[in-house]
């Protein structure tokens, strides 16, 4: 389900996606580039590895790539992902799409405690419409 953010977040969010992914394990999910910047929350922990072997944090950052890249999921799960403008995460934290083309940095490692709390509480809402609500007014 692709959802648009509120107006005043529109410079910096394109839309946010909430997939479920089937009972199927191992299945491989291909990254492309689209020139968009994001935000990945897992809301199952440790079921993402990047070529099967890099097991990816819960949740991440990642930035512009230049090729597409092949994600392994190992077992059910949610994803919330937050799409960036092109220029959103400059807009908002001063990184420019440079620093990270073809990188995935933890939140953690950007926002600190906040995003611990932020997935933390992700996790705990079982209805769409309750995580939809809080990505809504977490800025606003």
């Amino acid at each position: 389900m692709q959802i648009l953010p509120p107006k005043i977040l529109s410079p910096y969010i394109k839309h946010y996606l909430f997939l479920e992914s089937g009972v199927d394990q191992h299945k491989k999910l291909r990254l492309f580039s689209d020139g968009n910047t994001g935000m990945v929350f897992l809301l199952n922990q440790d079921c993402l590895s990047l070529n099967d072997s890099q097991h990816l944090p819960y949740s991440f950052l990642y930035g512009q790539i230049s090729r597409f890249r092949d994600l392994s999921l190992n077992k059910q799960t949610s994803f919330i992902i937050i799409v960036f403008q092109p220029d959103g995460l400059y807009k908002l934290l001063g990184i420019s799409a440079h620093e990270l083309k073809d990188q995935i940095l933890p939140t953690q490692d950007v926002f600190g405690q906040s995003s611990v709390t932020l997935y933390d509480t992700l996790t705990y809402l079982k209805q769409t419409t309750e995580k939809v609500y809080t990505l809504r007014h977490l800025y606003t």
